[in-house]
């Protein structure tokens, strides 16, 4: 508020104007209504507890950590998971693979472009993935597996070969079907995501048993090969057929839902060298697919029994 005052030659200017004795009463007394409620409440604030106090007026805020709230404390970096995980990083990307946990693009996230250098070769994932990771009874397993094999390997250290054989067949064993259920509620959710599981058991069908490739490995392969041509051959849900370079993609049509899968050519090959080929990476994926497969084949033959010949091979009826 601005006021005319005068001079001593009589001259008029503009000034701020002076606070009276009634203006500096109001500002030390609260106005009526919600500046006074606000007055009355604050004491009782202040003798709360924590809780109530965290729940009314929030979480104090360290200096400096304006900048690191948001978008940006979403994310975490693969160097800071593994160092609350207590995980090495074979068993972490083992556990995202199996859990269906990927990287996410943190070029958009303003803090971390700051950072380009790390930003631009780092790896990040969400932070409330790390922290379902953290309560994966996976984990568990992991660790009680790394302890097993470090005994192991003390035994062939004190060159005990036959104790340390006898103490590898007792290796803890673990189970993915709880993490069928999570990753797909739904029976229709699963058959939307078979195509990947059965061009990887096709693939590994057709392969020699070298190396990582184990036999038993692709004698299961073949065995659900053959129970999902079976069953789409019997229900008569082939539709499309496409001949490329890779192989043939075939296409069937599976309650609703349009399954295709890529079938190799049936050439004489060789494995592919391990430098060019992460097998472990690859198994790491058969190993959650075969589970998947098991799970939709059980389904679509249990409700369709009617369609299939239940038949029970013995050693007596092989042998006739």
């Amino acid at each position: 508020r601005i006021t005319h005052e005068e001079d001593e030659h009589g001259v008029r200017h503009l000034g701020p104007r002076r606070p009276g004795r009634r203006t500096a009463e109001m500002a030390r007394t609260p106005k009526s209504g919600r500046a006074k409620a606000l007055a009355k409440k604050a004491p009782a604030i202040a003798k709360a507890s924590a809780a109530k106090r965290l729940s009314r007026l929030g979480k104090k805020r360290r200096p400096g950590s304006a900048q690191t709230a948001g978008a940006s404390s979403s994310f975490v970096s693969r160097s800071v998971a593994l160092r609350r995980l207590q995980l090495t990083l074979k068993d972490f990307r083992r556990l995202c693979i199996l859990k269906g946990i990927y990287p996410r693009d943190v070029s958009k996230v303003k803090h971390l472009k700051q950072s380009s250098a790390e930003a631009s070769t780092g790896t990040y994932y969400h932070a409330k993935d790390i922290s379902a990771l953290a309560r994966e009874p996976l984990v568990g397993k992991f660790r009680e597996f790394k302890t097993f094999m470090r005994r192991v390997r003390h035994l062939v250290g004190r060159r005990e070969v036959d104790a340390a054989r006898r103490k590898h067949d007792k290796a803890p064993t673990y189970t993915l079907h709880h993490l069928v259920k999570e990753r797909y509620p739904k029976f229709r959710d699963a058959l939307e995501d078979l195509d990947d599981a059965l061009s990887l058991a096709y693939l590994f069908a057709s392969l020699p048993a070298e190396g990582r490739v184990e036999a038993p490995r692709i004698a299961a392969c073949e065995d659900l090969r053959d129970r999902w041509e079976r069953y789409v051959a019997t229900t008569r849900a082939l539709r499309k057929a496409f001949v490329s370079i890779k192989g043939v993609y075939f296409e069937a049509r599976v309650r609703g839902v349009d399954v295709r899968w890529l079938v190799p050519h049936q050439f004489a090959r060789d494995a592919p060298d391990k430098r060019a080929v992460d097998y472990r990476v690859m198994l790491t994926f058969l190993e959650f697919a075969d589970i998947l497969l098991k799970f939709v084949l059980f389904k679509l033959y249990r409700d369709d029994a009617d369609l299939f010949q239940v038949t029970t091979t013995t050693t007596t009826a092989t042998a006739t």
